[in-house]
Formats: C-alpha cells, structure tokens, sequence
C-alpha cells in the first residue's frame, strides 16, 4: 500500500486516500487506486445523550449528566482499477470489511504529520454504486462505541522501587561510640515516572507491572492523588496487567485486571478513589509501592493522549 505520510485512512488492511494535490495517487499492489471523497463524523465531536424529565407542576425540567454518544462516520470511496477483473475482486475484498460481528476494528487516520485512531464497526450496509467497468463508488457508516481519537503512539516509562536505604548506624551491642561522627546511612530514593496527557479529552492509563512484590502492593498517582491496591503477592515470573479504561485497550477489556494475560483478578485489585486518570493537558507521576524491597519488580505506565 502506499506510504503513511500522505491523508489517509488506514482500516482493516485498506488504505483509502485523501488527494491533496491535482495528479495520480498512488496505488495499491494491485494497481487499484483508492479516493476518499467523504468522510463525514470524524472531524468535530458526538451529539450528547441528553436525558431531562419534566418538573410536576413546575417549569423546566430535572436533567442528568449529558454523556457523548458513539462516533458515527460516514465514508465515500471511489476505487479505480487497471482492468475489469481488478475491479470486480475490489468490490470482493470492500464487501468483506470488517466482517467479524464479535470485534471492533482499529481506524487510523493520518493527517498533517500525526496520526490517531478510533475502534469501530459497521453500523450500516456496504453499498457499491459501479461507474465503469473499471472504477466504483463504495459508501458505508461506521461507528466508534469509545468516540474519543487516541494518539498513535504511547508514553510508557518504567517505574522501579527505586534505591534502598544502606549503612547507618547500629545500635546493636556494643552499642554506638560517639568519640567521632555516626554514620546515618544513605536514605532510600523512590522511583517515579510521569506521563502527559496532551489531548482534549480525559485519559487512562495502562499498567503492566511485574514481579516479585508482596501482597499489598501498590500503584500511587501522586499529582492527583489515586491510588490502587492489589492484594496478592507476585512470584519473579508473574506480570500483572491492569486497564484502567472503561473500554478494551491492547486487547483486555475495560477495567481488567489480567495475572499473566489470561488469569483474570479483578477481585483482587482494590480502587477505593476510583479509577486512575490524566485531565486534560494535565501531567501524572506515579510509584510503585511495596513493604519490601526487590530490584527486578517494576512498573511500566503507559499512557496515550486522547481527544474529541
């Protein structure tokens, strides 16, 4: 397919072009060209649920919290085609797109030197209105139950226990000579790492965080405050990993909280402050906690912008 610097969307192995500029675009390996003429839903921002409930014998009405709803999408792409046969398989291959009704699809757009993404699905019918014999006009709607545009790339610095406290003195028998200086030791120094959430919309961070720790561990927000607990030990070969979205990211569903991908323990991971969150344009620092201390257990927090 052609190069991912230039306007494009990117969903379920098609790419389909903005043209920029008078002239041919590129082609796919096929030798079909791919046109996006409309692409309605993705540039502004959902319609509100809004819920109110009229005031018995009073004017106005009581309202709720006015929640966006899904993003809807509306797509044209015209295709062209060296060759009849070329076209035809096309039509083949767009009538086939993201076909699996168990599973959302990851769309990407690329566009002044970013790109960012949603996961969708159909929400309507895949319509092809042929031209030629050679070129078809393909129409269909899509929909993004999450609506918010997430960064293409990821923040995810690693957060360890840090340094452990050394020396001091010992009051051990025969006990502290004060003819000269006592040695205090060198105080312990925690770790922390920091992300940022530069979009417009609120932001969740990912942990995945391994062993070995002791029960009770924890995962400290510093700036705002959170804090999560998770109450089973960790062996040096066990990874826990925790989303703390509301919707699936990297494949674990929203809020889950896996042991080595597949184990899920959730019931073991307490949020009394609620789930952890980036505001937007707000930075975050996070810990890693524990009641001992070992070198090899860490944290890594990844995070990545979102937007309306």
């Amino acid at each position: 397919m052609t190069s991912a610097i230039l306007p494009s969307v990117t969903l379920d192995g098609h790419q389909f072009l903005f043209r920029v500029e008078a002239g041919p675009l590129p082609v796919d390996v096929n030798g079909v060209e791919w046109i996006l003429t409309k692409f309605d839903g993705w540039a502004g921002r959902p319609a509100p649920r809004t819920d109110r409930t009229p005031r018995p014998g009073h004017a106005g009405a009581f309202r709720a919290a006015a929640y966006t709803g899904p993003r809807s999408m509306n797509l044209e792409i015209v295709a062209t085609a060296p060759d009849n046969l070329t076209m035809r398989q096309a039509e083949t291959d767009m009538a086939a797109l993201c076909s699996d009704p168990a599973q959302l699809y990851e769309m990407i757009v690329y566009e002044s030197g970013f790109s960012r993404s949603v996961m969708v699905e159909l929400d309507d019918a895949v319509l092809t209105a042929p031209r030629t014999w050679y070129s078809s006009v393909f129409s269909l709607r899509l929909a993004a139950p999450d609506p918010r545009k997430h960064d293409g790339s990821w923040q995810s610095p690693v957060i360890t226990l840090g340094t452990p406290p050394s020396g001091g003195a010992n009051f051990a028998s025969p006990g502290l000579v004060f003819s000269s200086f006592v040695d205090y030791g060198t105080p312990g120094q925690p770790s922390a790492g920091s992300v940022i959430n530069t979009g417009t919309d609120i932001a969740h961070p990912f942990f995945v965080v391994t062993g070995p720790l002791p029960a009770n561990w924890q995962i400290v927000d510093i700036v705002n405050g959170t804090t999560i607990t998770y109450t089973r030990a960790l062996s040096a070969t066990d990874v826990v990993t925790i989303n703390t979205d509301d919707f699936s990211t990297q494949g674990f569903p929203g809020h889950g909280v896996y042991l080595n991908s597949t184990n899920n323990q959730r019931a073991s991971l307490l949020t009394p402050g609620g789930w952890p969150y980036v505001l937007p344009k707000q930075s975050v620092t996070y810990n890693l906690r524990s009641t001992t201390f070992a070198t090899a257990a860490s944290l890594t927090a990844s995070l990545r912008s979102a937007w309306h």
